[in-house]
This record gives C-alpha cells, structure tokens and sequence, in this order.
C-alpha cells in the first residue's frame, strides 16, 4: 500500500494545524472566562487542558514560525498551567475528603475552603493579566503562516510529526525499563507528564489525519487517569498527617484508608504495565 496516497498532503495538514491552534485558543478564552465569573472547579480543570492543548500544537511550529515566536507563544501559557496547580489539588483534596462523609473533617475541609477562596483571589490578576491580544496577534500570524506555507516536498510535515511523536515516546520508554517503576513515587510523576503530553500529540494527530480516537490514546488516558489518583493519594495522605487541627484517632483512621487505597492504585498500575505495556506507535 502507498503510504502518501492515504495521508493528508502537507498544504491540508498544515491547514488543519492551523484550524486546531485557533480553536485551542478559543477554547482557552472561554475557559478563562467562565474562570473568571465562577472559579468553578471543571472550568479550572478545562482551562488547564486548554492550555496544554494549546501548547501541544504551538511546539510543533518552530521549524514553520521560528523559535522565538514559538518561545513568546508559550511562556504566559506554561505560566497558567503552573500557577492554576495549587487551585486544582485544594479541589481535588476538598472533594474526595467532604465525600468520605466524616464530621470529624469538618476542621480541615473548611480550612480547604478558605484556602481555595484565597487562591481564587490569587489568581484573578494572573487571568486578567492574560496578553490576550499580544498572543492574539502572534497565533494569528503563525496561523496565516501556516496556511500561506510554499508547498513542501513528500512527507516533510509528516516527518516532522514523525520526530516530535518520537521524541515524545523517548522518555515513556525509558522510565518504563526501571525496575520497581510501580513504587517510585517521583518516577511515576515524571511518567504521568510525559504520558500526558504524548496522549495530547496523540489526539491532535488524529484531528489532522481526520481520524477518530485510536487504541492508543484510550491506553494512554487511562495510564494517565492511573497515574493522577495515585499522585492525588500521595498528597491527599501529606495533607492529612501534616493536619494538626484533626483528632488523632479521625487523621489514623482516614490515613489507613487512604493507604489502603494507595497500595491498591500500585497493584493496579503494576497489572496495568504488564498487561497492556506502552509501545511505540505512529498511527498514518
């Protein structure tokens, strides 16, 4: 079978790239408002996504736009990524601890809940302060540079791809030969990022094959899924024995419990790796 003949030419390709960066930045906007009005805790969570989305297709462009611009692209989006984090580890925090339905939380879930009323507040400035048109301007541009790009050679696009798919692969491969991954908290976070960012390739290459979802990235979202309740527990089981306002007997018996649910998590992902192992894969 002639590969080509099955893949976008490189003109549409480009197109499509273009048409995903604007509809990420769409999305993003959207986001940041309804963040904005509310700070409600899924529109965090999809500004976060938005952001990372965004900045998925924008690192694929330094050979098209050039670095710099690539690099002005990304260091206020990286920013929002970063500075949302606190505000959705307090939701997440707050949520699992109110849900275990035990009164004798009622001194840490509150003090959750002025935490998050702060950090809110912390982060109103940084929305508001969002270069929305600098950043307009430059997404604008890169996208009537993609669009306008001079026709190029069989496959060039594709390769690129190709190199960055890869290069995304690289260190899931290499963090998955160490031995006991499954107990290695600070190795298992390094995995949980790297997954993260090679299932959103993922996905942005089947938007520009005009593809749906493939194996993969179900595999990938559910090592991801794994792998961020397993980092929540971790930080669910500091915040709960560093929490001096609990009776002891309260914090023993909800440390347990989380323990218990830790070591499961563990179980799982050790299954989880030796059944379905992440491999390396390219899907045209």
């Amino acid at each position: 079978m002639d590969v080509t003949a099955a893949l976008p030419a490189d003109r549409l390709l480009l197109a499509r790239l273009a048409g995903a960066q604007h509809d990420q930045w769409q999305e993003l906007l959207q986001q940041r408002q309804l963040v904005l009005d509310s700070c409600d805790h899924e529109a965090i969570h999809d500004l976060r996504v938005a952001s990372r989305r965004l900045r998925t297709v924008t690192e694929l462009l330094a050979p098209l736009i050039g670095t710099e611009q690539v690099r002005r692209l990304q260091r206020p989006l990286r920013r929002l990524t970063r500075e949302l984090g606190q505000l959705r580890n307090l939701d997440e925090a707050h949520r699992y601890l109110t849900g275990l339905n035990h009164d004798g939380l009622a001194p840490l879930t509150s003090q959750l809940a002025q935490q998050r009323r702060h950090e809110c507040t912390r982060i109103r400035p940084l929305l508001k302060g969002l270069p929305k048109k600098r950043l307009q301007r430059l997404l604008e541009r890169s996208g009537q540079q993609l669009n306008g790009a001079e026709a190029a050679p069989p496959l060039t696009v594709v390769g690129r791809l190709e190199e960055r798919n890869l290069a995304l692969y690289r260190p899931i491969h290499q963090l998955l030969q160490l031995p006991e991954l499954a107990e290695q908290a600070d190795q298992r976070h390094t995995l949980r990022i790297a997954i993260k960012k090679w299932r959103y390739f993922s996905e942005l290459l089947a938007l520009l094959w005009g593809r749906r979802q493939d194996r993969l990235t179900i595999l990938l979202k559910r090592y991801q899924g794994l792998l961020g309740e397993l980092n929540d527990r971790e930080l669910l089981l500091t915040l709960v024995r560093d929490a001096e306002q609990l009776a002891p007997p309260v914090r023993d018996r909800v440390l347990l419990l989380i323990d218990a649910q830790h070591r499961q998590l563990i179980n799982d992902f050790r299954q989880l790796l030796a059944q379905q192992p992440l491999q390396y894969q390219f899907q045209v």
